[in-house]
């Protein structure tokens, strides 16, 4: 039952991220792309320390090249969890 309310975390973000057709609707298919690995990567490492979060990021970009992760310049200390998805679909830090 546990693993069930993590997927009903990640669906409930998402519908609060997906901007209403009244809000102008979602831009472009890749918008809803950035918005689901954003629900995704939120409904899984919210509970998380950093160091934790930092594990849990690696494990990600390891696994999956598909995914429209941020793209984080080599050498600084940014993680994914500090971007956030614009109503255009941008991935702002």
């Amino acid at each position: 039952m546990h693993d069930i309310l993590k997927y009903f975390q990640s669906i409930n973000l998402l519908e609060g991220l997906i901007p209403s057709k009244e809000e102008g609707g979602l831009s472009t298919i890749l918008h809803l792309h950035k918005l689901f690995c954003f629900a995704i990567m939120w409904s899984l490492g919210a509970l998380l320390e950093l160091n934790s979060r930092d594990k849990l990021e690696a494990f990600i970009r390891a696994r999956d090249n598909k995914l429209e992760l941020p793209e984080i310049s080599p050498g600084t200390n940014q993680m994914m969890y500090e971007f956030y998805v614009t109503d255009y679909g941008k991935k702002k830090y």
